[in-house]
């Protein structure tokens, strides 16, 4: 994830990478749309019943879009992922969910 979002952090990646003989995609997700907040948050909705950046832990796809958030903290960054699947009438609840995470987050800094 590290990788597809964050280019900044290309030599963390790398040498993570380093020891594992496997591929890292590097690119974002196809059907994302991403707003980069900073360089250590990006927003993201992942459409419906596509794959991306809301379908890599346990929300899978469906008709409904996943909306959430990626950030990362410290120089070996430690990453938090918020997915959300709520109804079309909850955008302003979605909205209050990622500042209560992003205030929570910012405070361990």
């Amino acid at each position: 994830m590290i990788a597809r979002l964050f280019p900044s952090r290309k030599d963390f990646v790398d040498r993570v990478a380093k020891g594992f003989d496997l591929p890292i995609p590097r690119e974002p997700f196809a059907n994302d749309v991403l707003t980069r907040r900073s360089d250590t948050e990006i927003e993201f909705t992942t459409a419906a019943r596509k794959e991306g950046a809301g379908t890599t832990g346990s929300v899978k796809a469906n008709s409904d879009p996943i909306h959430g958030l990626v950030m990362l903290l410290g120089d070996i960054p430690n990453m938090l992922t918020l997915s959300m699947r709520l109804p079309g009438a909850s955008a302003e609840l979605r909205a209050t969910i990622a500042q209560w995470v992003r205030s929570d987050w910012n405070r361990r800094r």
